[in-house]
Parts: C-alpha cells; structure tokens; sequence
C-alpha cells in the first residue's frame, strides 16, 4: 500500500529545493562554485560520519573527490549558464518521473538488492518523458541543436541511473538506507 502523504510530500520538498536551486541559479549565479564546494564539504563529513566499512571507505573518498574535480574543471573552463541549467532540469525531470511511475505502477524490480525502489516502469516512463519535456525544454530555449540535444539528454539521462546505482551500492555495502538526514524525505546531500 502506497503512502500517499510522504509521496507529496517528497515532491513538496523537490520543488522547495527546486526553487532554492533557481533563486540562487537567478540572482546568485556567480557563488554557484563556492555554494557546490560547501555541498561537497557536507558530502564529505556525511561520509565520515555515516558510512562505516573501511573497505569501501577509501573508494568512496575516491569517488566523491573525482565528482568534485570534474565540477572544478567544468566551472572553471566550460561554465555555460543555460547549458548547466539544462543539465540540472534533465536530473530533476529523470529522477521525477522514475519515482513517480515506479512508485505508482512499477513492479518488476531492477536491482532487487541495491537498489530495490528502482523499477522497470519507472525507469521506462522516466526516461519517455525526459526526452519529450527535456527536448520541448530546449526548442523553447534554444539551448543546443536538436541531434546534439538528442545526445545530450540520452547522456545524461545513462549519467544520472548510473549514478544513483552506484551511490546505492556504496550505501548498500555500508548497510545504509540514507546517507544522512539532513535533507528529510530525500537522504542526505550525497543522496541528492
């Protein structure tokens, strides 16, 4: 049986954090590196904090570290306004619509074990409508060219699941359900 009240209010908490995201997107657009370097911070004393088996503790270090220094590399030599806004809306549009077809008709589960949330469903209706609302998205905006957009989006979309899968292996391996609390209904910044 679906509880209904912490699905609305997961999506209440999305489109706060949506919000938040374009506020400072519009009128603080030029912290966005220090804003993302204390995120960053944060993920790395959730790690410390939350996630216990040494054997994976280096890698997950590792693997965080690198995340970090291709967002440096990115800001600092390819920054492009509208392009990263269209990269944020992909994630969000992805991970949105995974959830709310997987938790409202998925069944067959994916990764039964490391991730048991994920469906098929959810994964299949996420990513129709990524590329429908994403192109959409771009057409309106003339962000890229069509077949680069076409790419773009398809890239992102294998990014983003991957991602997610092997942040849920880490935690899985660490016995964890949520990298932390500090963000209710969603985990913690790792989670995000």
């Amino acid at each position: 049986i679906m509880d209904y009240n912490s699905f609305f209010l997961e999506y209440y908490q999305v489109f706060f954090l949506l919000f938040v995201f374009i506020f400072i997107y519009l009128f603080y657009e030029n912290l966005f590196r220090y804003i993302f370097f204390i995120i960053y911070l944060i993920i790395f004393y959730e790690i410390y904090k939350n996630f216990f088996n040494k054997k994976i503790i280096f890698l997950l270090y590792l693997y965080i570290a690198s995340s970090f220094l291709c967002l440096e590399i990115y800001f600092y030599y390819f920054y492009n306004s509208k392009i990263f806004l269209y990269l944020v809306f992909i994630i969000i549009i992805f991970d949105t619509f995974c959830y709310l077809f997987g938790t409202l008709f998925g069944e067959k589960k994916i990764f039964k074990i490391i991730s048991p949330n994920k469906t098929y469903t959810g994964l299949y209706f996420g990513i129709f409508f990524t590329l429908i609302l994403s192109l959409i998205f771009n057409h309106f905006f003339e962000i890229l060219h069509i077949y680069t957009a076409f790419i773009f989006i398809i890239m992102i979309i294998l990014l983003s699941f991957l991602g997610d899968i092997i942040e849920s292996i880490f935690k899985r391996i660490s016995g964890l359900k949520n990298s932390s609390n500090l963000i209710p209904g969603h985990g913690g910044f790792f989670d995000r």
